[in-house]
C-alpha cells in the first residue's frame, strides 16, 4: 500500500533555531493519526511544514 504522506529526515529551522530534526512518517488512507507531547515539543511545526507553510531545510516530502 503506498502512503498519502511520506516524509523522510525532515529538519525544519527558524531563524538560527532547530524546530525538528530527523522526523521521518509515513501516513496511509483512512489511518487515524495522532500527535501528542508537551508543549513546545514541535506538534504544530511538524503539520504546518507538511502542508507547506513552513519550508523544511532539509529532507524529502512525497505526496500521492
Amino acid at each position: 500500500m503506498t502512503p498519502l504522506i511520506q516524509a523522510h529526515a525532515l529538519q525544519v529551522c527558524a531563524g538560527s533555531h532547530q524546530l525538528l530534526e530527523d522526523i521521518s512518517l509515513a501516513l496511509y488512507l483512512g489511518e487515524r493519526v495522532a500527535l501528542r507531547g508537551p508543549s513546545g515539543a514541535g506538534k504544530t511545526s511538524l503539520l504546518l511544514s507538511l502542508i507547506g507553510f513552513i519550508p523544511f531545510s532539509e529532507g524529502r516530502l512525497d505526496v500521492f
